[in-house]
């Protein structure tokens, strides 16, 4: 799953390509979790915090691109 965020990421530390971007692998344990508290957020029109490490690339974009790899989240008010 790729999500937009609002404006540039702040820190790109991997360097990856994509900076208005992340990218949630669907292996991830937890992704099904992560995509309803997602989904959730945005009904209720909260914002969502992503914590990253590495860069992955996606099929659907042409394989190359990368987007900073999430391996966490949280939602905020």
């Amino acid at each position: 799953m790729v999500v937009w965020l609002k404006g540039p990421i702040f820190s790109n530390s991997d360097s990856c390509k994509e900076t208005e971007k992340v990218y949630i692998k669907n292996s991830l344990p937890q992704y099904k979790n992560m995509v309803a508290a997602i989904m959730a957020a945005h009904a209720q029109g909260k914002k969502v915090g992503f914590w990253s490490t590495g860069c992955a690339t996606n099929y659907f974009w042409g394989g190359s691109v990368t987007f900073p790899l999430v391996r966490d989240m949280w939602v905020t008010d």
